[in-house]
């Protein structure tokens, strides 16, 4: 019966087996995409036909998670037209030249996402000159473990000006950094330091971003003076900034200052829900959902902490 299938036909069904979603592709770990192209990768295996149409949609999303696999694909790529097919590119660290010969052979990549767990001893030149080759338009962050060191920081400060200059399709941007977590814990003080500059550093440039219309964030309703939401906010142009965290107590969010909050921050409903569902915390009126889900307040006062395993292990760090 497949083979009276017309290919198009075949092309749709495929590509609905290859979907990943946003949140899948943003997950601080890469396991999930490990089983999902293991899984896929059994379509092409059952005919000719299959391996024709399903080749391409094998390659909409390539991981990279060691030099070994980053000099295997810089090698894929340059062959034919493979390269224009990758749309999603997840990069797990800074791995030699060869990042840059990947990311100047994808030229219909729109998500790209960066891990910051970069140590001193990496060769990060090929990210950094490969980063000013593309134009994306989605941009997640990952930092684990938040190292101090000025390997990382090269890759940032290099983040920073694509950002600002370079990147003129950029719509979204998923930040790494969580304000709440690292309050009343211990931490090295050159770790604290890289982590707060870091933080501020890519928070300042949302400001420049001129068609930046998503920001997604660990928690929105916690903000400080430096918050990334404080500086995403001053951008005209954003709709949404997402939390990826559900609310919890309450809100420190200077409504009094920024009442365009109310309408930009969308933080998740509870559930259940099939698929992930957002409100803005101005919605609705005093009968809704919305006000006895999402209380909150213009003062700054003590929340009880209540930032749970599942997240802080499964989710960011």
């Amino acid at each position: 019966m497949c083979e009276t299938l017309p290919e198009e036909l075949l092309h749709q069904i495929m590509a609905m087996c290859h979907f990943i979603d946003y949140e899948a592709f943003a997950h601080r770990s890469p396991e999930q995409l490990f089983a999902h192209r293991k899984e896929t990768a059994r379509l092409l295996l059952v005919c000719q036909r299959w391996r024709r149409v399903a080749t391409p949609l094998k390659y909409e999303m390539a991981i990279v998670t060691s030099e070994a696999e980053a000099s295997v694909l810089a090698t894929i790529l340059s062959r034919g037209r493979v390269g224009s097919y990758v749309k999603k590119l997840r990069i797990e660290g800074g791995f030699g030249r060869a990042l840059r010969t990947i990311l100047s052979k994808v030229p219909n990549l729109l998500y790209i996402f960066i891990s910051l767990d970069i140590s001193s001893e990496a060769k990060v030149a090929g990210l950094c000159a490969g980063l000013k080759l593309v134009n994306p338009q989605y941009l997640v962050l990952r930092d684990r473990r938040v190292l101090g060191n000025q390997t990382v920081r090269s890759v940032v400060d290099t983040l920073i000006t694509c950002m600002k200059t370079l990147w003129t399709n950029v719509i979204s941007y998923d930040h790494p950094y969580d304000e709440w977590v690292w309050l009343g814990q211990e931490f090295d003080n050159r770790q604290y330091c890289a982590r707060t500059q870091r933080a501020r550093d890519l928070a300042r440039a949302l400001v420049h971003i001129p068609k930046l219309q998503i920001v997604h964030v660990p928690r929105a309703y916690y903000t400080s003076e430096y918050d990334v939401v404080l500086k995403a906010v001053k951008n005209p142009s954003v709709q949404r900034i997402i939390s990826w965290m559900p609310w919890q107590d309450g809100f420190i969010v200077p409504l009094d200052r920024y009442p365009r909050l109310r309408d930009i921050i969308y933080l998740p409903l509870p559930g259940p829900w099939l698929r992930p569902t957002y409100a803005a915390i101005g919605q609705g009126d005093p009968a809704s959902l919305f006000p006895t889900t999402f209380g909150f307040c213009t003062q700054p006062h003590k929340l009880k902490r209540t930032w749970s395993d599942r997240w802080s292990g499964d989710r960011w760090y």
